[in-house]
């Protein structure tokens, strides 16, 4: 409008002009503060989801930890087969989880750097994370070295008893 008035010679077009000038120098200034407003945005989502991410595998891992301390080794050795089943399952439950468990402790890093001294939960919620996966992984262990003690006798009595019964057939 502003070039159609130039054009025509309209008596207060120099007023006009500075007006435009203003407004479009007002309309950089917006577009500035809505590309900064933007990745504050997209900062504070992806704050928002490490940190959603992280609590939620707390809590699994709080979840799993009770069932590792589970002092239930099965009262007769037959029993010992079906908690190795239910061992088993656990370890590979938790092991299709590592890959979530790294990518959450990755991101926590980048969004610390972004976003300078404003590490307030995020940073305690990973060292909880880093302290659950270091004792889920010795309960995974010692439950598993536990649970396979009886094991290894329940074998060496089938043996025997495979031995025994067949050396009377003879």
């Amino acid at each position: 409008m502003a070039s159609t008035l130039e054009n025509e010679k309209y008596w207060g077009i120099d007023r006009i002009k500075e007006d435009l000038d203003k407004i479009l120098e007002l309309w950089e200034v917006l577009l500035h503060a809505l590309v900064g407003r933007r990745q504050r945005l997209d900062l504070v989502y992806a704050y928002t989801k490490a940190l959603q991410d992280v609590c939620d595998l707390v809590e699994y891992l709080k979840d799993l930890k009770v069932q590792l301390q589970s002092t239930d080794y099965g009262r007769h050795l037959g029993d010992v087969d079906v908690l190795l089943q239910k061992q088993t399952l656990l370890e590979s439950e938790y092991a299709a989880t590592q890959p979530r468990i790294a990518a959450a402790l990755e991101v926590p890093d980048n969004l610390l750097e972004m976003k300078g001294e404003e590490e307030v939960p995020l940073s305690e919620s990973c060292d909880t994370l880093r302290a659950l996966v270091t004792q889920v992984d010795a309960l995974l262990k010692s439950r598993r070295e536990k649970l396979e003690r009886p094991s290894t006798f329940t074998s060496f009595t089938r043996t025997l008893t495979t031995r025994t019964s067949g050396s009377g057939r003879r």
